[in-house]
């Protein structure tokens, strides 16, 4: 990727507040070769795509630019990057207490001890309220230095030094803690199987840190960190109920510290989200308005924290009309995901695209739309990722469902072969894939005096198959039952 490409790129990743700053800042400075800095900043946030030779003509404008020099680009990255520096000092609280800390050097070589002593009481109890250990613990040291140096009282050091033992302790205890979590997470997230054993071994490991926290349930992110790990334990265990109750200890949580929440606030919007998927999954939908309302109306950081908080909310809302059966409620809400998928495109990767995608194709095919259900399972299959293999392998059952109540009839044949084919060669049909494509087959195949006889059985093999072969409820069942109640009561005839 050329320079020009990469300063480009960073200046159009700015968002409002940080555009406006940045140019502030460069226009701040005076000499020719700054100017020059606000000129090619100003072309380049003005360029809606990015073109060299459009760059080239805005820039042979100004006599002193005439052309762009891979050194005028690489100043102006620098300048972005300091000038994002300073924005960022101004709206961070471990960059404020940094700089804090290099006050109390400068007073200390100084010997302003008076002002000194201030700033440092200051920054403790700034660092102590965020519990940030390592400046907390830069802090005690140098409190402690400057008592013993001055030949303060010495019920005042060990005060100090017990502190500083306890903060100790707690960063301790926190990174071992941190280790098992991500270590809970990967496996989580990769689908790791675990044997017996080795499931017995990460519990083990669990409980011997369970007896140490009640030394450090005082501590905020102690006790998040704590409530997420016991959370991926038992998701690798498969107790639904534990992690909804553990999820919802954990809203309990930070809703007691809202100076947390204000310090964390992208942290806390996971929280809300992984809550509301908790609940989801146990089909308790009684909190479920009121937590995606407190969602959408928390403010919004950053153009990646609106992408965040667009994807999460507006896949669980879809999610609650569909399960709830409110489709018009949901179709309601197309519109603005299509708008929001192409606008947050850099952040709502492909397994949640796919996920999306699948709801939407669900959804008209739940509403007899069969025309708007064909053309979202076409964009499911846009979709080249390794993720989602249950909605890739599973979205012939409603393609052949929907060609069907279309009477697409050459289309069905051409269907029925290929997907025949692809699955036997990729062994992957299970029980119920296999039996379901064997009576979709016959009643696509069926003469006219033999349609309702196969409607019925198709009806009949979905109501009694319950399970899957991982112990999942079959895919789609819910939907093909439906679909083939409408058929019946329609005496079998398509669309």
């Amino acid at each position: 990727m050329s320079i020009i490409r990469e300063a480009y790129d960073l200046v159009k990743s700015l968002e409002h507040n940080e555009l406006r700053y940045v140019s502030w800042y460069l226009k701040l400075r005076n000499t020719d070769t700054e100017k020059n800095d606000v000129v090619l900043f100003s072309i380049l946030a003005d360029i809606s795509v990015f073109d060299e030779l459009t760059i080239d003509q805005q820039l042979s404008k100004h006599p002193s630019l005439k052309k762009f020099t891979a050194s005028s680009v690489s100043r102006l990255i620098k300048a972005v990057l300091k000038a994002l520096r300073a924005f960022r000092e101004e709206n961070s609280i471990e960059l404020k207490l940094r700089n804090m800390l290099e006050d109390d050097s400068i007073l200390k070589e100084r010997l302003i001890n008076g002002t000194r002593e201030k700033l440092l009481n200051k920054l403790y109890n700034k660092s102590y309220k965020y519990e940030l250990y390592d400046v907390l613990l830069e802090v005690l040291d140098r409190q402690i230095l400057m008592y013993l140096s001055s030949k303060s009282d010495d019920a005042l050091i060990h005060e100090k030094l017990a502190v500083l033992d306890t903060i100790r302790k707690e960063r301790d205890y926190f990174a071992k803690l941190q280790l098992l979590y991500y270590k809970y997470f990967t496996i989580y997230r990769m689908g790791i199987p675990l044997s017996q054993e080795q499931m017995e071994q990460y519990e083990a490991a669990f409980t011997v840190l369970q007896e140490e926290y009640r030394n450090f349930d005082k501590a905020f992110f102690i006790g998040n960190l704590y409530l997420s790990a016991a959370c991926m334990l038992q998701l690798l265990i498969g107790n639904k109920a534990m992690v909804y109750q553990l999820r919802h200890e954990q809203v309990q949580w930070w809703d007691a510290n809202p100076h947390m929440i204000e310090y964390r606030l992208i942290n806390y919007k996971m929280v809300l989200a992984n809550y509301l998927v908790a609940s989801f999954e146990i089909g308790n939908f009684h909190s479920f308005p009121g937590t995606l309302k407190k969602l959408r109306e928390l403010p919004v950081l950053s153009l990646d924290d609106e992408g965040e908080v667009f994807q999460n909310v507006a896949f669980l809302e879809l999610l609650l009309y569909m399960n709830q059966s409110r489709f018009k409620e949901a179709l309601a809400l197309v519109p603005g995901i299509e708008t929001g998928l192409q606008k947050y495109a850099h952040k709502v990767n492909d397994a949640r695209r796919m996920a999306f995608a699948y709801n939407i194709m669900i959804l008209y095919f739940e509403l007899a739309d069969y025309e708007h259900c064909i053309e979202w399972i076409q964009k499911v299959r846009l979709f080249k990722t390794a993720h989602r293999s249950d909605i890739q392998a599973r979205v012939f059952m409603i393609e052949l469902a929907a060609h069907s109540s279309l009477s697409n009839t050459l289309i069905l044949e051409s269907l029925l072969r290929n997907t025949r084919r692809r699955f036997q060669k990729e062994n992957r049909f299970s029980d119920f894939e296999a039996g379901l494509f064997k009576r979709f087959r016959a009643l696509v195949l069926a003469q006219p005096d033999q349609r309702t006889k196969n409607l019925d059985n198709l009806h009949a093999f979905l109501e009694e198959y319950h399970s899957d072969v991982k112990g999942e409820v079959s895919y789609c069942r819910e939907e093909l039952l439906r679909w083939t109640a409408r058929l019946k009561s329609t005496k079998g005839k398509p669309r």
